[in-house]
């Protein structure tokens, strides 16, 4: 009686996961077109992010896009990452890939702005929803003009100045917006720092840029 009684709530676990993943895998297995075969079709309609603020992508990625530091530690002030994505039948985005990145930090970057659209009007082809894959190139450049070596600056985060070194392991999750950057001239006017003393980059963790949840 105690076996028959867990046999039959395992049946009922194992049945429960396995309408999970043909739920998920139902839109995947229909039917995917390029972004450019679609683009070629008369009787379409396009995906479209659900949005009443930005009327496409491009204008919520140019809206919501931060600059990562570190690429800028490597003396890195421009980049771009080419990503491929489907946007399923039901509206969903799946199966982010980079094709090209200039560096990691951006790649990253690009992830969150993906995955920050909940929602998109699906794509259709005869009046049909499709699944459609689609690619999409974002440009990086620092929003500044400077010529500032970082790759040894003295950091202050949070108003403590951090141990050498350290800020190459925290980088990836500091953006431009969060951070000053001053000269030698500024750090010794600022600090009184010696004139040997490098650069000075100083990390606020607490400011964020607004960024768009869809």
């Amino acid at each position: 009686m105690f076996c028959a009684k867990y046999s039959v709530r395992i049946k009922i676990i194992a049945l429960f996961f396995c309408c999970l993943f043909f739920s998920v895998d139902l839109a995947m297995s229909q039917r995917t077109i390029t972004q450019t075969n679609l683009l070629k079709s008369s009787n379409k309609t396009l995906p479209a992010i659900l949005s009443n603020e930005f009327t496409d992508i491009s204008e919520y990625i140019n809206a919501n896009k931060k600059y990562p530091l570190k690429p800028l530690l490597y003396g890195k002030k421009k980049g771009e990452v080419i990503v491929s994505y489907v946007i399923t039948s039901s509206g969903k985005i799946r199966n982010q890939r980079i094709i090209k990145s200039s560096d990691k930090s951006y790649s990253k970057e690009v992830f969150r702005l993906l995955n920050n659209i909940s929602d998109w009007s699906p794509a259709s082809l005869d009046d049909k929803n499709v699944n459609v894959k689609c690619t999409l190139k974002v440009e990086f450049n620092a929003p500044f003009e400077s010529n500032l070596n970082l790759r040894d600056a003295v950091v202050i985060y949070n108003g403590i100045q951090l141990p050498k070194n350290k800020i190459w392991y925290m980088a990836d999750h500091i953006y431009l917006d969060q951070v000053i950057l001053l000269d030698t001239k500024q750090s010794q006017a600022l600090f009184g720092n010696p004139k040997s003393n490098p650069n000075t980059i100083i990390v606020n963790s607490e400011k964020n840029a607004r960024s768009s949840k869809l």
